[in-house]
């Protein structure tokens, strides 16, 4: 079987060739794939609680020194740095 259209094997036995490498990458590949989603997955809240709880404890650290007296340009610089986190 010959062909001359663009990407089309010249023969039969070139088109077969390749598939059990390709079966094989992608069965590689969606071991490695779904694990890596399950632990994401799995990791997602506790991340989020502690990047939330970060910047929650920024905040009243900023307003902490705010009320305290500390210089207006620190407690400024404080309240930025939270806001940027």
């Amino acid at each position: 079987m010959t062909s001359t259209s663009f990407g089309a094997p010249m023969d039969e036995r070139a088109s077969g060739a390749g598939e059990p490498v390709r079966c094989i990458l992608w069965l590689l590949w969606q071991c490695l794939r779904v694990p890596a989603l399950l632990l994401f997955v799995v990791l997602e809240p506790v991340v989020s609680f502690l990047f939330g709880s970060l910047a929650l404890l920024g905040a009243l650290t900023a307003f902490f020194w705010k009320f305290v007296g500390l210089q207006r340009q620190q407690a400024s610089a404080l309240s930025i740095l939270e806001r940027g986190w």
